[in-house]
């Protein structure tokens, strides 16, 4: 039988584990059977703390929406809360100075890549898709921003406002502002599905 000599395979599995263990201290680093015993443990616990990690880290976000919250007179959950009863699709941004926060109220909803920069976007309005709210500016409750509109000026309570500048183009009356939380709450019913903390979709499939 031809004899196999598997010395230059040993060394390199050797070699592969002592790298791994580089900068272990004292025989840790050098001895072979040792490092061994060290890597194996160090890869448990690098495989168990990725996992540690990412809960330490969204403690940390939570402390710190929290403290920013309560500056604004609101708990943490009643931000989680808020927001759930907003619709805010993908892609829209959200953004802020120091000191000039961006508001909504309950069942707001923030079209696709629109941007509203440090507003107050009162109860039961509809920001239209690609939307800008500049600074400042503050929509009314049930009120309509269309498509592409760039506000930057207030927008009064049941108004829809559009083009660029938006220029008010009429009153939304009674009923299309119930329509607007009516379907804000139906996204929301949507959104708990997904979450699958939920079943009911919110809107009919007929």
């Amino acid at each position: 039988m031809t004899r196999v000599k598997r010395g230059n395979v040993a060394r390199k599995r050797r070699k592969k584990i002592l790298k791994l263990a580089k900068g272990f201290r004292g025989s840790h680093s050098t001895l072979f059977r040792t490092a061994n015993q060290q890597v194996m443990k160090a890869l448990r616990s690098a495989y168990r703390d990725r996992k540690k990690r990412k809960r330490d880290f969204r403690r940390l976000w939570i402390t710190r929406i929290n403290a920013a919250a309560r500056l604004h007179g609101m708990s943490y959950s009643q931000l989680m809360g808020n927001l759930k009863k907003a619709n805010i699709q993908d892609g829209a941004i959200l953004h802020c100075d120091p000191g000039k926060p961006t508001i909504l109220e309950d069942y707001v909803t923030v079209g696709h890549r629109a941007v509203v920069h440090s507003a107050y976007i009162e109860r039961g309005s509809l920001i239209g898709i690609g939307a800008v709210i500049l600074d400042g500016v503050r929509v009314g409750s049930g009120s309509i921003v269309g498509a592409g509109a760039v506000v930057s000026k207030d927008v009064p309570p049941r108004s829809l406002v559009v083009g660029v500048p938006a220029k008010h183009l009429r009153e939304v009356s009674a009923a299309q502002a119930a329509e607007l939380i009516l379907h804000a709450r139906r996204y929301e019913k949507l959104a708990l599905v997904h979450a699958g903390k939920g079943t009911d979709l919110g809107f009919t499939t007929e």
